[in-house]
């Protein structure tokens, strides 16, 4: 379990986030989301989802500027492109963008999830799901954007 959180804390470690005033800690809290990152720039939450999976959600906050969500959404791909982590691909559904990487040496699958719409004016929803899993299928993989997505969006205020 330790490795699992570490693992999506080093991932979301390159991502600059504002911590969000509309974000229900609380409830996060009562229904068992571990905080990973808590600081006046940054909130970030990690459950596991099943027996082997973890999800890491972040709040961005702030003026996405020119490309929007498109270019949050390849700003993460390229910050994870480190040694050890292949990337395989990505694709995208009407709700978010997906990134899918492979950690060889440990043997876990990271998709990285960028909401398109934004529930609230310049918060944007991102989602790491850390799995030995392999989705492949456009539909397992629109489950995966569907899950990370939903689950951050239930906590906004």
């Amino acid at each position: 379990m330790k490795k699992v959180l570490l693992g999506l804390f080093l991932i979301l470690g390159a991502i600059s986030f504002a911590a969000p005033s509309h974000v229900n800690v609380a409830k996060i809290q009562n229904d068992g989301g571990m905080v990973l990152i808590d600081k006046s720039n940054a909130y970030s939450f990690g459950k596991l989802v099943d027996g082997n999976s973890v999800l890491a959600v972040t709040y961005y906050i702030g003026e996405l500027g020119k490309g929007g969500v498109k270019t949050v959404s390849e700003s993460l791909k390229n910050e994870q492109l480190v040694d050890g982590v292949e990337y395989i691909g990505s694709g995208e559904s009407e709700a978010g963008y997906i990134h899918k990487l492979y950690a060889p040496e440990q043997g876990y699958y990271f998709y990285i999830v960028i909401g398109k719409d934004q529930k609230i004016k310049n918060y944007v929803v991102t989602g790491v799901l850390q799995t030995a899993e392999e989705y492949s299928s456009k539909s397992d993989l629109k489950a995966v954007i569907d899950l990370a997505i939903e689950e951050g969006e239930k906590y906004l205020k």
